[in-house]
């Protein structure tokens, strides 16, 4: 934010044309607890009709073998998800969001419900990609000992404002 404008990946969002929105949409990750998961589908499934409708409208082309992708993050792809847990549609979640390379994930606090085991498998998929320069992450969190491993800039809520550390 600066003076009259609001830019996020170099769009002013403040004057953005519904192109460029389509454009901003298809490099912002988002895992939130809304999962989108077809429940009489399998994990792979799932992940197969996202793929799909998002190459159809951004002429990508995802070369991820999803087998190995849904493992990555601890799934089984064969798992109907209507006999998924809490935390496996939070890890399908990350890993739908993280399959087109955004250019920044959005993440929100539910990531705390997780396995430590599972915590530090979705960090290690995000710094790997935050160190290399390709993304940027924004996560509510809080947990203070999770926050304590993972430094970085923090925005801290408070009652009267914000406080970075």
């Amino acid at each position: 934010v600066e003076g009259d404008k609001v830019e996020v990946l170099g769009y002013n969002l403040l004057d953005i044309s519904r192109e460029e929105i389509t454009e901003l949409r298809q490099n912002v990750g988002l895992v939130l607890k809304d999962y989108y998961l077809y429940e009489n589908l399998t994990f792979r499934q799932n992940l197969e009709k996202f793929k799909d409708i998002f190459t159809e409208i951004s002429d990508t082309v995802i070369d991820h073998d999803l087998d190995y992708w849904l493992k990555s993050f601890g799934l089984d792809p064969e798992m109907k998800t209507s006999d998924a847990d809490e935390s496996d549609e939070i890890m399908y979640s990350v890993a739908k969001a993280l399959l087109f390379d955004p250019k920044i994930i959005l993440v929100e606090d539910h990531f705390s419900m997780l396995s430590i085991d599972n915590q530090f498998r979705i960090m290690n998929h995000l710094t790997e990609r935050i160190v290399e320069g390709e993304m940027s992450a924004v996560m509510v969190q809080s947990n203070s000992e999770f926050i304590e491993r993972y430094p970085g800039k923090i925005y801290m809520l408070e009652e009267h404002g914000t406080k970075v550390s």
